[in-house]
């Protein structure tokens, strides 16, 4: 299965919304895809044009005094992009790669 049709998947299966993931220069550099999880988390994931992917699961809950502070974080993973989106379409979470800081 080719990225487009996981992407497309994620999208019509898992309930993923797509956006376009910007660099820092404004330029589209890949996709950010999100949906919203069971018990107040919310799964975010970043995919980069070489396929390399990000995805983690976070506590649905900004600290408006603190928008850009780290919300609680149940899973961060990184990892090729097939990796993350075939577990995340068998309906488990990818395993974690990267500690997890409380």
């Amino acid at each position: 299965m080719d990225i487009t049709e996981m992407i497309s998947r994620l999208r019509l299966e898992g309930g993923f919304r797509l956006l376009p993931l910007l660099s820092h220069t404004g330029e589209v550099a890949g996709i950010h895809l999100t949906r919203f999880a069971a018990g107040g988390f919310v799964d975010v994931m970043q995919v980069w044009q070489e396929g390399w992917t990000s995805f983690a699961r976070v506590r649905d809950s900004l600290d408006l005094a603190a928008p850009l502070g780290v919300p609680p974080t149940e899973r961060k993973v990184a990892d090729d992009f097939a990796v993350i989106a075939n577990a995340l379409l068998l309906g488990e979470l990818p395993p974690t790669t990267l500690p997890i800081v409380p």
